[in-house]
């Protein structure tokens, strides 16, 4: 999922990466996603991005040695630590919607854990039957 609105500006395949996905958020920052196993519907250089848009999917293409999502973020176009980028903090949730937020948060969890379960005994299905 991309970590904040923006435009696309990379879609690639290169040998090191694999498939890579960049955005520029604005004239400072940009992320990238690498080892992608493939990109989202509708991914293309242009393409405006939502914060929390799916915009590809976990892999191991590239040099990749394992399945997993390599994220990169950028300032001014160089490389900077993600955890020392100081962000504004996320509006909380609503106290007067807090009760139903947590029913919700209940209920996707026990929907992953099943999934996972189903996973662990030797359940296929197809990424799109379980990411909805």
């Amino acid at each position: 999922m991309a970590i904040g609105d923006g435009k696309v500006v990379m879609k690639k395949y290169d040998s090191v990466n694999g498939r890579i996905v960049k955005i520029r958020h604005n004239s400072v920052y940009s992320s990238a996603y690498a080892h992608m196993n493939s990109f989202a519907s509708g991914i293309q250089v242009g393409s405006s991005i939502r914060q929390g848009q799916i915009i590809g999917y976990v892999g191991r293409t590239g040099r990749a040695t394992g399945p997993h999502l390599h994220f990169a973020m950028y300032r001014n176009d160089r490389y900077v630590d993600p955890r020392a980028v100081s962000v504004p903090r996320a509006s909380s949730v609503p106290e007067q919607q807090m009760d139903q937020f947590m029913a919700l948060a209940a209920e996707r969890y026990a929907e992953l854990l099943a999934v996972t379960a189903d996973r662990l005994a030797g359940d296929t299905e197809s990424r799109e039957d379980v990411v909805r």
